[in-house]
């Protein structure tokens, strides 16, 4: 590669100081040389402290706008963002070393504008007695190819393995300022109205779930449920040229299998001909 494009890493937090500099030591730790760090403080406490140490060596830039909610502070990071390339991280996510590394010399050979990789899902219990957070299980929820047809059924993709180049939201916008949750995944759905996604099938970053409640997905269960239905609505469309090009294909396998069995029926006439 002649070029090493600059890759901008988005990090949403709010009042989560010690989870956010896991986020932010994942970040410096990346092999991937060309790296800025867009931190978004939601209306949390102070962070300078957990940046400190970075900043004589790394490019970061943390933007303070208040309170503003998840998807107001992401699109802010979006405004900023100077990259090449845009990856994302919440402030309770991980990167592995070799994620940026994995994933941009691979999209830039596809040609492809959109890609995603596999995570580990971390779940994470708290000891009542040292207050302390220990691992349970670490595993590989999904590693699909991509498929608009399934993604509609299932998601499959998580934001934390997710890169897009930056024409894409230059050109469709950035998160929809109108969800309170799942503003992830209508992004994933806006994107595959145009462009195919790349699936990178390594693990290269992790999402934790914490027994406290802490996570989005556990708390907001009936707010999730209610978005995924409209956000079906919204997107189901995504999914009809793909599946009709599979009733395409299966048609002409029927095709092709009939004129076989019709080739062969032949074959048996003339067979039985010449014995007469």
């Amino acid at each position: 590669m002649s070029k090493q494009p600059l890759v901008s890493v988005i990090t949403r937090t709010r009042n989560r100081p010690e989870l956010l500099a896991e986020a932010v030591a994942s970040v410096a730790a990346q092999t991937w040389p060309q790296v800025e760090h867009i931190i978004v403080n939601d209306g949390g406490c102070n962070v300078d402290s957990v940046l400190a140490p970075y900043l004589p060596t790394r490019r970061i830039v943390l933007l303070e706008p208040g309170a503003v909610g998840r998807c107001k502070a992401g699109n802010l990071g979006l405004q900023a963002a100077q990259g090449e390339w845009i990856a994302w991280l919440d402030d309770d996510d991980l990167y592995y070393p070799q994620h940026l590394t994995n994933m941009v010399p691979r999209l830039v050979q596809s040609g492809l504008r959109v890609g995603y990789s596999d995570p580990h899902c971390i779940r994470q219990s708290r000891d009542s007695v040292t207050g302390a957070w220990t691992e349970v299980s670490r595993t590989v929820p999904f590693s699909r190819d991509f498929s608009r047809i399934m993604l509609v059924r299932e998601t499959y993709i998580h934001l934390v393995t997710f890169m897009h180049h930056r024409e894409c939201t230059a050109l469709l916008g950035g998160f929809d300022e109108g969800l309170e949750v799942l503003e992830d995944l209508d992004l994933f759905f806006r994107l595959a109205q145009n462009w195919d996604f790349l699936h990178v099938a390594e693990v290269s970053a992790a999402f934790r779930i914490r027994d406290d409640q802490s996570n989005a997905v556990t708390a907001l269960r009936k707010e999730f449920v209610e978005t995924r239905t409209k956000l079906f609505q919204r997107y189901i469309h995504i999914a009809f040229a793909e599946l009709l090009g599979q009733v395409d294909h299966g048609q002409a396998l029927i095709g092709d299998l009939r004129s076989r069995v019709a080739a062969l029926e032949a074959q048996i006439l003339r067979g039985k001909g010449d014995n007469a």
